[in-house]
């Protein structure tokens, strides 16, 4: 009778648009309708998701707002609305029996959140309404009781009706498990999910919580764990808001303050932003590159150990050899800010220098050895050197120059254009992005955005392709901690 899960997840907002309002009180409602329907997963749940469906809640609100400025919206509604009684089987009678309050979605254990076997449960606005829905439902029937709660199947579903609760996964198995978690003392609470989301924007139309230590604790994990930081993560949460004029994606991993140091995190540590060059429809920036590739290097130390011993008598190679040291007098001199712009065909990176004169004489001294670096890696045919008196180098492959760099007005910069294009970025405006709050930043206009999104909006009915016609463009930063990795990304609307 009612709908699959994982349809179910996908229009929830839809559900809220065609007829989600008003409708009886459930009796017996419970204080907290979100703690009340997250106990039906254990404590240690690897993973929450919290949908808010009250339609006159401001999310709610600014969401179908957003959803009927879209080209096509009654198109995408209209299919949502029909894959509801897809298989013979037919929704509510009204959503309001269902919408209003939270729905949570959760995987009790790591195979299931692997396997995307989610279990739901809401507390219905309308428990009577329910029961009888459950009764006549057009492809339902009862399926017995457990722990004194009557069960229900569909063929691709099935449901308990736990007072005003609606318990509802892919197999009984699932949702007697539900009800023996809720039955007991030990389930997921509104507190651990609210710990993990601290400091991200609320009110929110989805809530998201992650259990990483549990997530993290298979055997395939282990060498990830042996990362400092990686094998700090605690937990995680993220938000999705909708807002009149934007989208806003907020997110945080939380690590334990008490097993690290500020060297052990991905990004330098602090608020300070890094300073964005050029109004390319794409920039990007981080400060402190130099701490980036020293964690990643130790990253690789851990999961990939063979490539990082190559890696490493490479270095020592470079050191007897070419009197190169590649920590340094490369890596640990881009301590400043680093910027990439691209218009998606030409490419532009800017880097701040400790010691720019250094950086040049390294170059310099690599020169002879970049050709055989390169054909290592499966590129043949290549060679560097001088272009004309500019200072600068480039590669050239099968013919063609594929790079250019080299080091001027105290920085490091490098493309796949010319010199004169490089020349003339060194004096570029640079700048940190407005409302960013962290080491890694950037910002992009309407295309691109829309490129990033086509595989997200791909995977939803072809009627949702509309959304994407609203991007006017999209911001984002990044700030590490010792305390957690947090960020936003905001995709800026048109009215």
């Amino acid at each position: 009778m009612l709908v699959r899960p994982a349809t179910l997840l996908a229009v929830a907002l839809t559900a809220v648009a065609i007829g989600a309002c008003g409708g009886s009180e459930a009796k017996d409602k419970p204080a907290d309708p979100t703690a009340e329907a997250l106990s039906y997963l254990p404590a240690g749940a690897p993973l929450a998701i919290v949908i808010d469906t009250d339609p006159g809640g401001d999310q709610i609100k600014a969401a179908l707002s957003i959803l009927r400025r879209a080209k096509g919206s009654d198109v995408l509604i209209k299919q949502l609305r029909d894959g509801l009684t897809a298989g013979g089987t037919r929704p509510f009678s009204d959503f309001k029996q269902v919408f209003g309050n939270p729905l949570v979605a959760g995987a009790p254990t790591v195979r299931a959140a692997r396997d995307t076997a989610l279990t739901f449960a809401i507390v219905g606005r309308d428990q009577d309404a329910l029961k009888q829905a459950l009764a006549d439902g057009a492809g339902v029937r009862e399926d017995g009781e457990y722990r004194g709660v009557k069960l229900y199947r569909s063929s691709t579903t099935a449901y308990a009706l736990d007072g005003p609760v609606l318990v509802f996964a892919d197999t009984p198995a699932q949702v007697k498990a539900a009800l023996d978690v809720h039955a007991g003392a030990r389930h997921l609470t509104a507190t651990q999910v609210d710990r993990a989301l601290a400091g991200l924007p609320e009110p929110a139309l989805l809530r998201v919580y992650g259990n990483a230590a549990r997530l993290l604790s298979g055997p395939g994990s282990a060498s990830a764990r042996e990362v400092t930081w990686v094998g700090a993560l605690t937990t995680f949460g993220a938000t999705v808001r909708a807002e009149p004029a934007a989208a806003r994606i907020a997110f945080r991993l939380n690590t334990n303050p008490a097993v690290l140091e500020d060297a052990d995190v991905p990004i330098a540590p602090g608020p300070r932003s890094p300073a964005l060059t050029g109004e390319a429809p794409v920039r990007a920036g981080l400060r402190d590159l130099s701490h980036t590739l020293e964690f990643l290097q130790t990253l690789a130390q851990r999961l990939a150990p063979a490539q990082f011993e190559r890696l490493d008598l490479g270095k020592t190679a470079l050191r007897f050899g070419a009197g190169v040291d590649l920590d340094a007098d490369l890596i640990g001199q881009f301590t400043g800010s680093t910027s990439v712009q691209t218009d998606l065909g030409r490419v532009i990176l800017q880097s701040d220098l400790r010691d720019p004169e250094r950086v040049r004489a390294a170059l310099v001294a690599l020169r002879p050895l970049i050709p055989t670096a390169l054909e290592g890696a499966g590129i043949s045919a290549a060679t560097v050197g001088p272009v004309g008196g500019s200072g600068f180098d480039e590669i050239v492959v099968d013919g063609r120059s594929v790079v250019t760099y080299g080091v001027a007005d105290g920085r490091f910069v490098a493309g796949n254009t010319g010199v004169d294009d490089l020349v003339k970025a060194l004096d570029d405006r640079s700048a940190p992005l407005p409302g960013s709050r962290g080491a890694l930043a950037g910002d992009a206009l309407a295309a691109p955005v829309r490129t990033l999104l086509g595989p997200l909006l791909s995977r939803l009915p072809p009627g949702a392709a509309g959304l994407a016609g609203l991007v006017a463009g999209g911001r984002g930063w990044v700030q590490a901690s010792i305390t957690a990795l947090r960020g936003e990304a905001t995709v800026d609307l048109n009215g």
